[in-house]
């Protein structure tokens, strides 16, 4: 047997081509299904909305249908992100557009059908201060829009996971594991019988909420003397409260109709049993006129009536409520109690103080101060840039996922894309040559500048071991003539040498070792061994240690 709806395939195909060609059509995509999901969805909100209504006196009459076509969103996109080709797009950005989304569409209609559309203060309010663009109503039904949406979400994933799945088909077709098509079965299937139980479970819990809010609404407070009462105003439900809750049974009772009739399907067809098209086909007929008829019996009860009921109701109200208070007195008390002996802790000191000192008036550097800061409109206006930035990109990933940006009416975006992604290349460009060349100026001067710095001492490694010794008493001596100490023409290296040891008594070891060495070098015919020249260096670099102190009393006076 094969399932109304599955793309028909040859027995004699190969077994990859048979299982990208299977889809069971007929359940994924019906059109009743997605309603009633999106009715179940978008009912969620209308309780909360109607206690929403009767605190703050908003005007919610967009809220409804609000979320139901966030309900129907959610099982567009999920069944759309089901399909094998668009497997890439499962990651949180699609979804977090998909929510931006909705939010964006949230403040649009609360401008439209409750506040108005913004004046030009409150656009100065908003650049000054973001955080004010969140109001109450918006975070508030924003919220509950997403939480249908979500809804929505996870109900149409159960009804997928009811589907006939890949791997079924594939153990159908073949009874052996050594078959190429038998390794398409799932190691783990889910049963459906616990998808059904899920549902059910869900549908069930998340009624008693909008049950308990829709009485919470009808809760009347007043103040009597110093007394406050409570009671109910009346007993009755708005029409649109009561619309709201018919429609959230009355789709669940239809889905969990369908989710059951997904048990059986998936049953008959492992079971290998044939099912007759018209089955299934009355199967929905029936559960849409049993609802039908459960919708107008409903309909026809006597809601909204008074009489001793609704005082009893009332007296039990106002019971609980009373009971509530006292208990939350109690716990209050309770803490203050144990909260008293911390008092000391947190004492601000004596109340007899004296008098503190009048504050120092520095009105300039305060000025300066202010003059610093940096305005509140530009902090306003980078919030704005950062949210525009994000916002759009998550935008535009939910967009091009749906396809929405393939048509010539959105041709300009892409054009803008690769306008932006040009003058992008040829910045990246310009910047990257500019900093090259910076670079390679920046190179070429510190490379002058080691030429100027540095030419002996590339010329000292040149040098034999002769030379360089040479070198570091002609160093020398020429730094004692900078400090006044120069070498007269007429002197020997002997007796210059003891001029140096007058003047800087205590390099005076020093300095017979290198005056030595550079007479060995000067006179001596025998050859300087490189070993030698660590010796007279260290001594050289003590030597130009010691002629950076003063040269003697007459030195140290001045």
């Amino acid at each position: 047997m094969r399932p109304p709806g599955l793309s028909p395939f040859s027995p004699a195909a190969p077994a990859a081509r048979r299982r990208i060609g299977f889809e069971d059509t007929t359940w994924r995509t019906g059109a009743f299904r997605a309603l009633a999901i999106g009715l179940l969805a978008g009912s969620t909100v209308v309780a909360p909305v109607a206690l929403l209504r009767a605190l703050s006196g908003w005007r919610l009459g967009y809220a409804f249908p609000l979320a139901v076509f966030a309900g129907l969103l959610g099982v567009v996109t999920t069944l759309r992100l089901g399909r094998p080709e668009l497997r890439d797009r499962r990651g949180i950005l699609f979804r977090l557009g998909e929510i931006l989304f909705l939010v964006v569409l949230t403040r649009l209609s609360i401008f439209m059908f409750s506040t108005g559309w913004p004046t030009v203060a409150d656009l100065n309010l908003w650049l000054l201060h973001p955080a004010a663009f969140l109001s109450a109503q918006m975070l508030l039904v924003g919220v509950l829009v997403v939480l249908a949406w979500a809804l929505a979400v996870a109900v149409t994933s159960d009804f997928q996971e009811l589907a006939i799945q890949p791997d079924e088909v594939a153990a159908r077709e073949s009874h052996s594991w050594g078959e190429p098509e038998s390794y398409a079965r799932a190691l783990r299937p889910t049963s459906r019988q616990d998808i059904l139980v899920r549902f059910a479970a869900r549908w069930t819990w998340g009624g008693l909420p909008v049950v308990a809010l829709a009485g919470l609404s009808r809760v009347n407070i007043v103040e009597s003397g110093k007394l406050l009462r409570f009671g109910l105003g009346e007993l009755g439900l708005p029409p649109d409260v009561l619309a709201g809750m018919l429609c959230y049974f009355l789709s669940g009772l239809f889905l969990l109709s369908d989710a059951r009739l997904a048990v059986l399907r998936g049953q008959w067809y492992n079971q290998h049993v044939e099912v007759a098209a018209p089955v299934f086909r009355r199967w929905h007929w029936n559960s849409l006129f049993v609802l039908l008829a459960v919708a107008a019996l409903a309909l026809l009860l006597p809601i909204g009536s008074t009489g001793p009921l609704t005082r009893a109701l009332e007296w039990v109200l106002a019971l609980l409520v009373r009971i509530g208070m006292v208990v939350g007195f109690v716990f209050s008390t309770l803490l203050m109690l144990l909260l008293y002996p911390l008092r000391w802790l947190f004492a601000g000191g004596s109340e007899e103080a004296a008098p503190a000192p009048g504050p120092l008036e520095l009105p300039t550097q305060a000025e300066v101060v202010n003059r610093m800061q940096i305005p509140e409109w530009v902090r306003g206006a980078a919030v704005w840039v950062i949210v525009a930035l994000v916002g759009g990109y998550l935008l535009f990933n939910f967009l091009r996922g749906h396809g929405l940006l393939k048509g010539r009416w959105f041709a300009w975006a892409y054009n803008l894309r690769y306008w932006w992604r040009a003058r992008r290349s040829q910045l990246d460009a310009a910047l990257q040559g500019g900093l090259n060349a910076l670079r390679e100026r920046l190179r070429r001067s510190r490379a002058g500048e080691l030429a100027l710095v540095r030419p002996r001492r590339r010329r000292l490694d040149r040098m034999i071991a002769r030379e360089r010794v040479r070198y570091y008493y002609l160093r020398a001596a020429e730094r004692a003539a900078a400090r006044g100490q120069g070498r007269p023409a007429h002197k020997t290296p002997l007796e210059y040498e003891r001029d140096l040891e007058a003047a800087w008594p205590d390099a005076e070891t020093d300095v017979h070792e290198l005056t030595e060495a550079f007479l060995d070098a000067r006179y001596a015919p025998r050859e300087i061994a490189e070993t030698e020249v660590p010796a007279v260096q260290e001594a050289w670099r003590r030597v130009m240690k010691a002629l950076r102190r003063p040269t003697g009393p007459q030195d140290r006076a001045r």
